[in-house]
């Protein structure tokens, strides 16, 4: 993950630079006003200088600072920005008065790029302000000037730059009456970062290694409780306030921290333990110490305390004392950050390929192929080895695609994860289009020809070949709404990895759903055991092509969840349009006029192209299916609080394109005796639906080292950071162990 968040963070920091040093106006000219980032015609952006009073004295400290107003959604960032971004700036001038340093507010976390990035900054508003002291020798007035730089980001990132001035008076006595400004200069000053001492509270912080060392991986445990009861201070309780929030780090690129999770204390007592993974990249010097801002419920009350933690250096002495829990952190089931290595993710995605052979999604097009080696297996063992290493030079190039285009959104800040296609129209289109004219090309209306410039017949080798290989392309669209046992795992591992993981875990998948193919082509053993060609697969090809058409109905069904009846018409009149044009290609294929049948599928080309692009498939709503009485919609407020009240609870991340969750639902999660026991323990259930783009959601799945749904928590009633994640796959059985377990 950080090896992407790096370069998108020298990227964004490159182009605002670029933008700032080559824009000549960014805002209004000077004044104690100013906007900026314009987007679509309108600032995203306003600034205000302030000062705390209208009148000053020689030789007196005042505080001014810049209030800046974000429009919904937009934020700009803290002095250390975080995975992307750049730190908000204001540069003071005075010939009248000297600055002190810019003071934050605490800041926000915020996960951007689907979760893959972690960023600190503000949304709505913050006043930055510092600390200014007059010239013993200004009379008449002063002038204060601030040049403001910013990036302001929302999907889309706007760098800006706003002049601003201020005229002040200098009296004998400053006007320090109470004024709306004095209080809001003491509002965001209550927000800054104290030291723990001034709260009552203990800061401790351990770590699962004697000493750092450049490019190895430790663990840091920061653990905060209250300081001890006979002290008057001492508040009664104190915890982590924000998830996954709890830290935001001020550190150097050197060093990279990603939180593992929350555990109960050691001792049983009072607060909590924020346990973090940790690495010096290589060929970096180890800092000195860890700096960053902890976001904290003191007695119920938000706080931000500011720390300082020094890490143990080599050669320096420190004596290390570890908390229980760090360095052991896998156990901590709520965590999910807590990975495979890379070995074990291409094993997962090794077997959860294989196991997507017998995911219902992909069955038409496996029964398909299955076919082609019969018809194959008449032609020798040669060609049947053409057949199936065209099948898995399809499987493995739609992979390699696949993962282009994950990286290409991602790195576009777009939110991604297993299937994320389906939820885009225009593949619904895409998709329907294909399988339509599979579909007709089974039951012998076309054929699927190649020429040498050109051309062959279906049945010479050129054109099985080509259709091999086309059948591996369509088993991976066809795949991707599916999951599995291991899937889950490595594709989560993939998403959260750097361009490398992504394609090698991605082409295990693949290589995976492809291996019983190749397998049966290059064993003769397997190859014989393979029914004779014969009359009965005339019948069969006309079958899988109904198999086709049915998982067109699927695609009809997905489309009208979001885009409504209408939208269902459009896209079944441009099938039916699509499957005469078809029909025309295959007539003129049967008589032998080679140019005619040219203009029809250029036509046939341009006519799906045409409907992809403005087909009005665009969401009627933003809402999601309706959901059962019993069962609420997933907020992760609402989890924690219904946990924390001491109720168990049952989390389902699902989506309408998900066969597999939809295979849970029928043969499981909706039968009488899960619903009975779900009633029996008081287990309050929870839906989060991925049918329509989320990112709260996918943030969630994230955090559980999942990319894709279905995923499934399971929330003991006290415990609203350690829920257990169940498999992919559920059973009756084991869904009713969970539940049991929860119930204890």
């Amino acid at each position: 993950m950080r090896q992407f968040s790096t370069g998108l963070k020298i990227t964004t920091i490159s182009l605002g630079v670029a933008f700032l040093l080559t824009s000549p106006v960014f805002g209004e000219t000077a004044s104690t006003r100013g906007k900026a980032a314009i987007e679509e015609g309108n600032a995203r952006v306003e600034a205000e200088l302030l000062v705390e009073v209208p009148s000053v004295v020689a030789g007196a400290n005042v505080r001014v600072g810049v209030l800046l107003r974000m429009d919904p959604g937009w934020h700009v960032y803290w002095k250390n920005s975080g995975d992307s971004g750049f730190p908000t700036e204001i540069v003071w001038s005075s010939p009248d008065a000297t600055f002190g340093p810019l003071r934050f507010p605490a800041p926000k976390v915020f996960l951007e790029a689907g979760g893959l990035a972690t960023t600190y900054g503000y949304s709505d508003e913050v006043l930055l302000f510092s600390d200014a002291t007059v010239g013993e020798e200004a009379t008449g007035t002063i002038r204060i000037h601030a040049e403001v730089r910013f990036l302001v980001c929302k999907i889309l990132c706007i760098p800006g730059e706003i002049r601003l001035d201020t005229v002040l008076p200098v009296g004998l006595v400053a006007d320090r009456n109470a004024s709306s400004t004095r209080a809001l200069f003491d509002r965001f000053a209550s927000q800054l970062p104290v030291l723990a001492d001034e709260l009552g509270i203990v800061v401790q912080a351990d770590f699962s290694v004697e000493v750092v060392l450049a490019g190895e991986a430790f663990e840091l445990g920061i653990a905060v409780t209250p300081c001890e009861s006979s002290l008057a201070r001492c508040p009664k309780t104190v915890a982590f306030a924000a998830s996954p929030g709890e830290f935001a780090v001020d550190v150097s690129d050197a060093l990279t921290l990603d939180r593992i999770g929350i555990l109960d204390p050691p001792d049983g007592g009072e607060g909590a333990l924020l346990v973090m993974r940790g690495r010096v990249l290589k060929g970096q010097s180890v800092p000195d110490v860890i700096e960053g801002v902890l976001a904290l419920s003191v007695d119920g009350r938000p706080r931000a305390v500011a720390i300082s933690l020094a890490l143990p250096r080599e050669g320096d002495g420190s004596v290390v004392r570890s908390i229980p829990g760090v360095g052991t952190a896998t156990g901590n089931r709520s965590s999910g950050l807590e990975g495979p290595s890379l070995w074990v993710a291409l094993s997962f995605g090794l077997l959860g390929g294989l196991i997507l052979n017998l995911m219902p999604c992909v069955l038409p097009v496996l029964a398909i192929k299955a076919f082609r080696i019969v018809e194959a297996g008449a032609s020798g063992q040669r060609e049947l080895r053409r057949q199936g290493s065209a099948f898995t030079l399809g499987v493995l190039l739609s992979m390699l695609v696949l993962a282009a285009v994950v990286l290409g959104l991602r790195s576009a800040g777009e939110a991604v994860g297993w299937g994320f296609h389906f939820q885009q129209p225009m593949f619904l289109v895409f998709m329907a289009a294909l399988l339509t004219v599979f579909a007709l090309n089974l039951f012998g209306i076309f054929e699927i020809t190649v020429t040498p410039v050109g051309v062959d017949s279906l049945g010479n080798p050129s054109g099985a070949t080509l259709q091999s290989f086309l059948d591996g392309g369509l088993a991976v669209l066809l795949a991707t709404p599916c999951s599995a046992p291991f899937l889950g795992t490595a594709v989560g591992f993939a998403f959260a990895g750097s361009w490398v993981v992504v394609i090698a875990v991605f082409l295990s998948i693949g290589f995976g759903l492809a291996l019983p193919f190749l397998a049966m082509s290059f064993v003769p053993g397997l190859a014989s055991k393979l029914p004779r060609p014969g009359a009965w697969m005339a019948d069969l090809r006309t079958l899988l092509g109904f198999a086709l058409l049915a998982t067109v109905v699927w695609l009809l069904w997905i489309a009208g969840q979001s885009a409504g009846a209408n939208g269902v018409i459009w896209l079944v009149a441009f099938l039916l349009v699509l499957g005469l044009l078809v029909w025309a290609l295959g007539k003129l294929q049967n008589a032998g006029r080679p140019i005619a049948t040219r203009l029809v599928g250029a036509s046939l080309v341009i006519f799906t192209a045409s409907a992809i692009a403005l087909l009005p498939l665009d969401s009627v709503s933003s809402s999601v299916p309706d959901r059962p009485a019993d069962i609420r919609r997933w907020d992760a407020d609402e989890v924690r609080q219904v946990v924390a009240s001491g109720r168990p609870a049952f989390v389902e991340f699902t989506a309408d394109w998900c066969l597999s969750c939809k295979v849970n639902e029928r043969a499981v999660l909706e039968t009488d005796e899960i619903e009975a026991a779900m009633k029996e323990f008081g287990i309050v259930r929870f839906r989060g639906d991925w049918t329509l783009r989320d990112d709260a959601i996918f943030a969630e799945l994230l955090r559980h080292g999942r990319a894709g749904v279905p995923l499934y928590l399971v929330y003991r009633s006290g415990s609203p950071d350690d829920p257990e994640v169940l498999s992919e796959l559920l059973s009756v059985d084991g869904m009713l162990a969970a539940l049991r377990r929860a119930r204890r």
